[in-house]
């Protein structure tokens, strides 16, 4: 192989050779949690998704969300909506304004730098009691006001964790998943909003968080 003293990382994909390793992150643990808070919390029984580019990874968490949602609210309908943009937040402000406009009170988005639109939006239906969950990073600060949580992916937590184990010889190339047990993934909430969530919905976020991490609940994911 070429530079065989050098480990390469990638973080997206699944390819493997001798010094090419791949980290995946399960990030729909989290989402998967997000979509439960939401399906607990809903009074109107309609939940939305607003996504950038329509891609497997994306559209994984959708799934997970989805999932987590008709867990906590098996007749909750759960609208969708691509922008074909990563950038657009107008659009994605759009997209979300239409959503509302359908009943959905709690929004997650996974549409990269166009996600203020969708916090704009949701702050301007702040009145409607509509909340927001960010995702990627926690997001809980960019609007305060309405982001009750966000899915969260620690980058350089993995990258620390690779790099130990190169460091001390542990590392064989392959692929490494993170999920909620790595510490990586994480679902964190809001504390300026904490007191919105039930007990009973905290209680079985934390229930559902363990058995997750335990391993007797595997969250649905897009195959990919």
């Amino acid at each position: 192989c070429h530079f065989p003293g050098t480990f390469f990382i990638t973080t997206s994909g699944n390819t493997v050779t001798e010094n090419v390793g791949a980290m995946v992150f399960e990030l729909e643990q989290a989402t998967y949690l997000l979509g439960l808070m939401a399906g607990k919390m809903t009074r109107s029984k309609v939940v939305g998704l607003v996504g950038g580019m329509e891609i497997p990874s994306v559209e994984s968490t959708f799934i997970a969300f989805e999932a987590g949602a008709k867990s906590g609210c098996p007749d909750c309908r759960v609208l969708r909506t691509y922008t074909g943009s990563w950038e657009d937040s107008a659009l994605a402000r759009e997209a979300t304004l239409a959503q509302i406009s359908q009943g959905a009170d709690f929004i997650f988005h996974n549409a990269n730098e166009a996600g203020p639109g969708v916090f704009q939006a949701v702050s301007e239906s702040q009145s409607k009691g509509v909340y927001a969950f960010g995702s990627n990073k926690n997001q809980n600060d960019e609007a305060p006001d309405v982001i009750l949580a966000s899915a969260v992916i620690d980058l350089p937590a993995a990258f620390v964790q690779i790099a130990e184990q190169v460091y001390n010889k542990t590392y064989k190339a392959g692929v490494t998943r993170f999920g909620l047990r790595s510490g990586v993934i994480s679902m964190v909430v809001n504390p300026k909003l904490q007191s919105k969530i039930p007990a009973d919905a905290a209680h079985l976020i934390e229930e559902t968080k363990s058995k997750i991490m335990n391993g007797s609940l595997e969250v649905p994911r897009g195959n990919f």
